[in-house]
């Protein structure tokens, strides 16, 4: 048998079925749910199947007829054998139908990441579970699911997130990771295979910016840059604003794949693999905006907060020094203007350092140490690229 009961919120019509559907009820229930929709107003029909174990042919065929009725309709919290017989039949295609999330959690488990938008948990041996900070961001996880899964198909070396789950009032994407460590718990665990890791970390870098794509594939980073430069610029003389416009016009575009924020807690090891996590700001340009922001995350971060890496990527800074220089070394062990590189990849780094703190901050003279950072290079850099 199942159960059916329905409320109104904001002109959506919400009917409630759990239970089982066969060809037995489904005629009580089609005339059921006639009956709940004959004298109410509504614009939108969402069924929710919560608690619902099956649903046969005829139970599909009551969720068709009510599409052609209603045009704006959704099912919603189907389990997973209830989904499956929705997606094998074809259905699912015709009708817009959301899993059940599984709820999970993460009480005790370690954290081996944070970033702006969330903290990465480790929950167990096989899975990692990235829980989002804000409560309404259902569509940014499912956007950011399909565009890992279309870097996958581009060639870039991702883990895929399988399922969308609840952690308390919180939304969270889970990965199915089998005994993988993130390459900042490797380097934590093995300091003396250092060097080793600042190659592999080099190789993924080079392999994922040679990943070949078109401009239709991926934005333009440029929009972000630009978006750094104007916040930052009211802060600089006219002099040094122009200038830094001047820069970033100039920059030559490449069709580069850019991560933006590609370090060592959104790198994960599975079988001797790297793999890239938090693929959300994946772009196309020149490869200095990436470069920048790793400078940022091992060496800039710390001279703005001292031991900024540590609340960051679990890493101290003496360690994130060395690092970095065994990186850069690695990446640009073939370039003879390495110096000047340098430069510019504290200029932009330093410029992301500024967006973000004149964003989120109100320290003012922690304000004026980036701005002072930033002036430094500036005055050096007489153009970006590489």
């Amino acid at each position: 048998m199942y159960q059916i009961e329905s409320k109104l919120e904001n002109n959506t019509l919400i009917i409630h079925i759990s239970g089982r559907i066969n060809s037995d009820n489904s005629p009580k229930l089609s005339t059921d749910i006639d009956v709940i929709t004959k004298d109410v107003s509504f614009s939108s029909l969402i069924i929710d199947f919560e608690g619902l174990e099956t649903i046969s042919s005829a139970g599909l065929r009551i969720m068709l007829a009510l599409k052609k009725k209603y045009s704006d309709f959704r099912i919603i919290n189907a389990c997973s054998d209830v989904y499956e017989v929705f997606d094998i039949t074809g259905f699912s295609t015709i009708i817009d139908v959301s899993k059940a999330f599984r709820h999970l959690s993460v009480d005790g488990c370690e954290i081996i990441g944070e970033g702006a938008k969330g903290i990465v948990y480790r929950y167990d041996d096989d899975l990692i579970v990235k829980v989002y900070k804000q409560d309404d961001c259902l569509e940014e996880i499912k956007e950011n699911s399909e565009l890992a899964r279309k870097a996958f198909l581009l060639g870039i070396p991702t883990a895929i997130s399988y399922d969308i789950v609840k952690v308390g009032n919180k939304y969270g994407a889970a990965y199915e990771l089998v005994n993988s460590k993130s390459l900042s718990e490797l380097i934590n665990a093995h300091p003396e295979k250092l060097e080793e890791y600042a190659h592999l970390f080099s190789a993924l870098l080079k392999d994922v910016e040679g990943v070949s794509i078109t401009k239709d594939d991926l934005p333009s980073v440029k929009p972000l840059i630009y978006s750094w430069v104007e916040r930052t610029a009211p802060h600089l003389t006219k002099e040094e604003a122009d200038k830094l416009r001047s820069l970033v016009d100039n920059t030559p575009d490449t069709l580069s794949v850019i991560h933006g924020d590609f370090h060592s807690n959104n790198i994960v090891i599975q079988n001797g693999e790297p793999l890239l996590l938090d693929l959300d700001t994946l772009a196309y340009g020149n490869p200095i905006f990436e470069l920048a922001n790793i400078f940022f995350a091992y060496v800039g971060n710390n001279n703005i907060v001292p031991e900024g890496s540590k609340a960051f990527l679990g890493l101290d800074s003496v360690t994130c020094a060395k690092f970095y220089d065994l990186f850069v070394s690695d990446f640009f062990k073939d370039t003879e203007n390495l110096e000047e590189i340098k430069e510019k990849l504290k200029l932009v780094g330093y410029l992301r350092a500024a967006n973000h703190n004149l964003k989120r901050e109100k320290d003012t003279e922690k304000i004026e140490r980036v701005l002072s950072l930033l002036r430094e290079p500036l005055a050096k850099v007489t153009s970006l690229g590489i």
